[in-house]
């Protein structure tokens, strides 16, 4: 309970501290323009690449899928199941990466466990 109203008091400085606030959020948004956040099906068949954007930025199939995928519908359809299973794997990565980014510079901001529970609350939102 302290420690919440300490962290409210830090936020309430930080709200007349605009550059504080506005650097965090630049500091939050280069880092997570520099991340990558990659998955791979267990079988290696299928390797999924997101940025710190959500964007998708690459998947690759071991030629072995492509060519079981033209053998016919059922191994098409199983295709794209691994594929979607791991953009939805991928992207969830990548949103927790967003939910500790946030919170690390809250942190650093005096935040303290606030900072975890924003971070963590948008992780949650993103879901």
């Amino acid at each position: 309970m302290f420690d919440q109203l300490k962290a409210m008091s830090a936020m309430a400085g930080l709200m007349k501290n605009k550059q504080a606030m506005a650097d965090a959020a630049r500091n939050v948004h280069e880092s997570l323009d520099k991340r990558e956040i990659s998955v791979e099906a267990p079988d290696k068949s299928i390797c999924v690449k997101v940025n710190g954007k959500l964007t998708v930025t690459s998947i690759s199939l071991h030629p072995r899928v492509v060519a079981d995928a033209a053998a016919g519908e059922a191994q098409r359809a199983a295709m794209e199941q691994l594929i979607c299973r791991a953009v939805n794997a991928a992207l969830s990565r990548a949103k927790d990466a967003i939910a500790e980014e946030i919170g690390a510079e809250a942190k650093k901001l005096g935040l303290g466990d606030l900072g975890s529970e924003i971070g963590g609350g948008l992780g949650q939102l993103l879901k």
